[in-house]
């Protein structure tokens, strides 16, 4: 096992690091295989810069790495090194701490998590935590050859859980061959599948003037998706009325209930502002051009423009009914 410098930034563009390994094996919920892909392959720039999530995260990592430590008796350090293995030569490892007093070395991955986390994580104890963590942990214990890991988690802000990944050859074996295949893609230019439809306008975001053909199970599919929107086209318009027709009732009480029980509300209500993406389009093509990949990316967009971007979302306000029947 060798190291490199973790602050080196042609590192993350070298192979695939922990982070990435459900994502490029499509087990990843927040980010598909094709969007690694086009990162990796330098065709799309990796514009995630860290959210609230991310941020109250560092902040924490040492204090829940100190819980662990007091809860476990152990001593822990930080791994300041980017970690390689001459078997895996396109994978690396930036694992957060190793714990010393063990005999085989295990390491220790701290993570933090909000309320609607915690129904993805199992009892403390076991290695029954989410499946991108898992496959993360593998992956580290894959370059590192160490015997396990622990996971130390903070949930809720305040419920702290300690959980045993023990080292697992065969999905390591099984995890690093679909590791080795997303790469090879990479290096030869072959992408993956589309899985979503975002997928596809990042795949395909320009028109080369060409004429595809379809066969006819695609003729089929154009078909039915001309009968759906139709469909959805009734319904929505149905719903719309439906819609109306409570908004008079309720005016502007906070709750509706029926008069055959008037202790329970049938409707609620709340006030939901989003961005209006297609007014601003209309209003501002120069800026919505420059902040296009090619899908909006708000974020990029706000920064630049808070102002403007707080007028046009106050444009997309609305009320959205909670029905408890």
């Amino acid at each position: 096992m060798s190291t490199l410098d973790v602050s080196d930034p042609t590192i993350r563009m070298s192979g695939l690091g922990g982070s990435d390994a459900a994502t490029a094996v499509g087990k990843n919920p927040y980010k598909t295989a094709l969007e690694l892909y086009l990162e990796k392959a330098g065709e799309i720039p990796d514009t995630f810069e860290g959210n609230e999530a991310t941020k109250w995260g560092n902040i924490l990592e040492e204090p829940v790495a100190q819980a662990y430590a007091e809860a476990t008796g152990s001593k822990v350090a930080r791994v300041n090194r980017t970690l390689r293995n001459e078997a895996y030569p396109w994978a690396f490892a930036h694992v957060d701490r190793r714990v010393l007093n063990t005999n085989p070395t295990k390491g220790l991955e701290v993570k933090t998590g909000g309320f609607y986390s915690m129904k993805d994580w199992g009892d403390e104890g076991t290695d029954e935590v989410p499946l991108h963590y898992l496959l993360q942990v593998q992956h580290y214990l894959g370059v590192t050859g160490w015997s396990g890991m622990d996971v130390a988690a903070l949930l809720n802000t305040s419920d702290f859980r300690i959980y045993v990944v023990p080292r697992n050859e065969t999905l390591i074996a099984v995890l690093m061959e679909k590791e080795a295949e997303f790469w090879r893609r990479v290096q030869e230019r072959d992408p993956p599948e589309p899985q979503t439809l975002g997928d596809c306008d990042l795949r395909w975001s320009k028109s080369l003037g060409e004429v595809a053909y379809a066969d006819d199970g695609i003729r089929d599919a154009v078909l039915r998706l001309a009968a759906l929107k139709a469909e959805i086209k009734e319904l929505t318009a149905a719903a719309t009325d439906e819609r109306i027709a409570i908004s008079k009732a309720i005016g502007d009480a906070e709750s509706l209930v029926h008069k055959s029980d008037p202790s329970k509300a049938i409707v609620t209500w709340k006030s939901s502002r989003s961005f209006d993406e297609r007014f601003f389009r209309e209003a501002h093509p120069d800026l919505w051009e420059e902040h296009s990949r090619p899908k909006l990316d708000r974020k990029s967009l706000e920064k630049a423009e808070r102002k403007l971007y707080a007028e046009f979302k106050s444009l997309g306000g609305s009320r959205r009914f909670l029905l408890k029947v």
